[in-house]
């Protein structure tokens, strides 16, 4: 009985700190003019799930077209091949949108954390915080 009771508690601790990390908010709100801001290639060094836990290398190009294309190009490590993959995107309420492939009318949605001359920070998808430098 009391080692239920102490996995209870440890696990009502960590929903507790579940809610305080989803609940936290996200400085990402950074103003997006217009698509031009992502027009050009861009490198994805990492992922993150948040900004201070160890980062995921990625060999990913992002490439994002004036006319709304966007084209991905991923080097897998143990494939002799580079995957690519060709969508669209555009910027809606403030939010980078790009069209899932085979789901129409779905999208992985990224909001903009930082932005520097030749680096942003973008937030969203599947892997949370992503890391880009213009190539």
């Amino acid at each position: 009985m009391r080692i239920s009771l102490i996995k209870y508690f440890a696990f009502l601790i960590g929903l507790f700190w579940l809610g305080i990390v989803a609940a936290a908010p996200r400085k990402c709100n950074l103003e997006i003019a217009n698509e031009a801001v992502f027009v050009g290639t861009w490198v994805l060094e990492s992922t993150r799930p948040t900004m201070i836990n160890g980062s995921k290398q990625t060999h990913e190009l992002w490439q994002f077209g004036a006319d709304g294309g966007f084209k991905l190009t991923a080097r897998d490590p143990r494939a002799s091949d580079t995957i690519t993959s060709t969508t669209s995107f555009v910027v809606e309420d403030n939010t980078l949108k790009i069209a899932r492939i085979g789901r129409p009318g779905k999208f992985y949605s990224y909001e903009l954390c930082a932005k520097e001359d030749n680096k942003i920070t973008l937030f969203g998808g599947i892997e949370g915080f992503h890391f880009f430098s213009k190539q």
